[in-house]
């Protein structure tokens, strides 16, 4: 992307359960307009951000911020990576175009504030269209053997485990114990896990 000074990187904000926020600011002082480029990843596990999912509630939180009648939004796609625009006016009445982004397991948001009938409307425009990304390089299947799941599969890369248990039963006397390994394609953002279960050798075979 384009921007007209060299963007200032905030400190990476943990939020909650491994999602790591950044966010990138620029403030042209002689345009006023203010730059923003933010996202956040979440936690190493192989968990795919759904844009169907994650879109619609995006637009019912920017909904609540902004008055809807002085909000807009159109669907569109950048590099063939799905999002939405949203042009909106705050209760200052200062005008916010950004555009959201879904890819993998990240979301980003690209952001522009700036005065009502700003004469440099044509830089938010550059910035706007400047938004590309790079693409994913090739990744390497390889074969990954789980031993205790006594299975073998092959995956886009060294898979990342997850171990988790949970309650069958009201007296939590039945545990079961769920693997995870999950690993993305990095070429086209596709997540690929494989899961197994621990049962407790008390259940009735069914």
């Amino acid at each position: 992307m384009e921007v007209p000074l060299k963007p200032v990187a905030l400190p990476e904000i943990p939020i909650e359960a491994g999602v790591v926020f950044r966010m990138y600011l620029v403030l042209d002082l002689m345009t006023g307009i203010n730059y923003a480029i933010l996202y956040f990843d979440l936690p190493a596990g192989g968990v795919e951000i759904d844009p169907e999912v994650m879109l619609p509630a995006i637009m019912a939180s920017m909904g609540r911020r902004f008055d809807r009648t002085e909000m807009r939004d159109s669907v569109i796609a950048v590099d063939s990576v799905q999002g939405i625009e949203i042009t909106a006016t705050d209760e200052e009445g200062k005008i916010e175009r950004m555009r959201i982004l879904i890819r993998g397991a990240r979301a980003y948001m690209f952001l522009a504030g700036y005065a009502p009938n700003s004469p440099d409307m044509e830089d938010v425009d550059r910035f706007m269209e400047s938004i590309h990304f790079i693409p994913f390089p090739e990744q390497n299947w390889q074969t990954f053997t789980s031993e205790t799941g006594a299975c073998r599969i092959e995956f886009p890369g060294e898979p990342r485990q997850i171990t988790s248990s949970s309650a069958l039963d009201i007296d939590q006397t039945a545990i079961q114990i769920m693997h995870t390994f999950s690993a993305e394609d990095r070429a086209d953002g596709t997540f690929y896990r494989l899961v197994y279960s621990d049962l407790p050798g008390c259940l009735p075979a069914e």
